[in-house]
């Protein structure tokens, strides 16, 4: 095919660049225009069979059928306030055990308030220690004052 068009092309130049008359070259004019209809013919003809021939190779090897497919929509952006939110719930699982421990000498745990899993919020009391050693030294301690 491209053996053909190229041997199209350089007759026709050899032929226009001979010169001819007026009528000589509206002939050649109508002529390429002729010429010129049937490859695009030949363009379309040759690009339904490309077409046809991808579909057929789709189906064989199980490709997506363009009926199917969804088509992208595309818009431009607009700057505009984003007033979206959405309440999650989750937990929350500590890396790394803290330990904490009360002013003073601290003492052994007594009651606790809290459940393993429980929210708590700052200032709750989580649980209560037994103070009865340090009872015993505050009286010490005033009982040496008196």
């Amino acid at each position: 095919m491209k053996k053909i068009i190229t041997l199209f092309v350089v007759t026709t130049m050899l032929l226009v660049s001979c010169g001819k008359s007026d009528k000589q070259s509206n002939a050649a004019l109508q002529e390429k225009k002729s010429q010129l209809k049937k490859l695009e013919e030949q363009k379309a003809q040759t690009e339904t069979q490309i077409q046809k021939l991808q579909e057929e190779i789709n189906k064989l090897e199980g490709g997506t059928n363009l009926a199917n497919v969804k088509w992208v929509a595309v818009t431009s952006v607009l700057s505009q306030n984003f007033n979206h939110s959405i309440d999650l719930r989750g937990r929350v699982d500590a890396e790394n055990i803290s330990y904490v421990a009360p002013r003073g000498m601290g003492g052994q745990v007594k009651d606790i308030f809290v459940q393993e899993g429980e929210v708590v919020r700052k200032g709750q009391l989580l649980l209560k220690l037994d103070d009865a050693i340090m009872r015993q030294a505050l009286a010490a301690a005033r009982q040496q004052l008196e």
